[in-house]
């Protein structure tokens, strides 16, 4: 199935989880949030609403909020959120398709067996400019480029929507070239993005 749109309506507590911060996010009053094909940006405080928004559509872990009705779409048409994270991807080493040890080129390989798209490994690797010593290492062990690798195992697992935790102003200057990377090569593939940030973004 191509995934061109979603929407979640809703209210609630999400704890949310990342590598750099852990926050009990609320949507006080409910809302629809709508995302399209291409780059969605999110700008607000860490506890606006926008992590838990991006951090509910890309874990499984919001299993563990407290949420009234939802109410989850899938190209307008009424799903489920567990239907929705077979489709989604969380940008960051607390999800867990990668807690393993496995260096990113076997979780590539891994990830194009279970989802049989019609993509090469030696097409993923260049697609998302992955290093030819880095890509043979753990996520842990790829420095600032484990967020292109990130996302090349989660297209190899055939994810169309990737979703990023929320990050400072700081942090998304820091990984700026990497996140401009992967949202660039992911809007070619149609994919959908959602990067919750601080503040107006470059991209």
């Amino acid at each position: 199935m191509k995934i061109d749109n979603i929407s979640i309506e809703l209210d609630g507590y999400i704890k949310c989880i990342s590598c750099f911060y852990t926050v009990e996010d609320v949507i006080a009053t409910r809302k629809e949030f709508c995302f399209q094909n291409g780059y969605n940006k999110l700008c607000g405080s860490i506890d606006s609403g926008i992590f838990a928004i991006s951090y509910l559509i890309g874990t499984e872990k919001s299993k563990k909020s407290v949420l009234d009705n939802p109410i989850v779409k899938i190209n307008n048409k009424v799903t489920t959120f567990d239907e929705l994270h077979k489709h989604s991807c969380y940008i960051d080493s607390s999800y867990s398709l990668f807690s393993s040890n496995k260096s990113v080129k076997r979780l590539i390989i891994e990830g194009l067996k279970k989802s049989n798209i019609k993509i090469q490994y030696e097409e993923i690797k260049s697609l998302f400019g992955l290093d030819d010593e880095r890509i043979n290492r753990p996520l842990k062990a790829c420095g600032n480029e484990k967020i292109r690798a990130m996302v090349a195992i989660g297209y190899a697992f055939g994810k169309q929507i990737f979703c990023f935790p929320w990050l400072s102003k700081i942090r998304y200057s820091y990984f700026y070239n990497h996140i401009k990377y992967v949202v660039d090569t992911l809007i070619t593939l149609g994919a959908i993005v959602i990067v919750p940030t601080e503040e107006e973004e470059k991209i």
